[in-house]
């Protein structure tokens, strides 16, 4: 792998990722250098994704590690199929980044979605989605 989001190619910022399957848990991780330019001072990033899926729900849980920085979130997922080509599903979502390591500022934020997808051919999904976000930061937009 290149690096955490890094599409060009660089002889330096390898990275390595594994995943492991079992009955209904799996876990995915990304070892590796964060360094985009290389004037920059090399920041190994670990990242850990726990699943866990049982009947129509999945539960995540996210952890990453960078420097002395961590960040992560968990969420909920509920899936309920209308039929062989329709479903629903809802989620409920919490991420915390307090030192800002993903975005460059303090981000904590709860967040909820409702979707509705429909299967158009065996490769091809369309999905609807409503989403809401909450945060103690004034990080969005005031509607009122």
């Amino acid at each position: 792998m290149q690096g955490w989001q890094i599409v060009s190619e660089t002889n330096s910022a390898k990275s390595v990722g594994l995943q492991y399957r079992f009955k209904n848990f799996t876990y995915n991780n990304f070892l590796g250098d964060e360094n985009v330019y290389p004037d920059e001072p090399i920041r190994f990033r670990h990242y850990h994704n726990f699943m866990y899926k049982q009947g129509s729900f999945i539960g995540v849980m996210d952890i990453g590690l960078e420097d002395h920085d961590t960040w992560g979130a968990v969420a909920g997922i509920w899936k309920h199929v209308l039929n062989e080509t329709q479903s629903l599903a809802y989620r409920l979502e919490h991420y915390f980044d307090p030192k800002g390591a993903n975005v460059g500022n303090r981000f904590i934020t709860q967040s909820t979605s409702l979707n509705f997808d429909q299967k158009i051919r065996e490769n091809m999904l369309w999905r609807t989605e409503l989403r809401g976000f909450l945060s103690e930061a004034k990080i969005y937009r005031d509607w009122e």
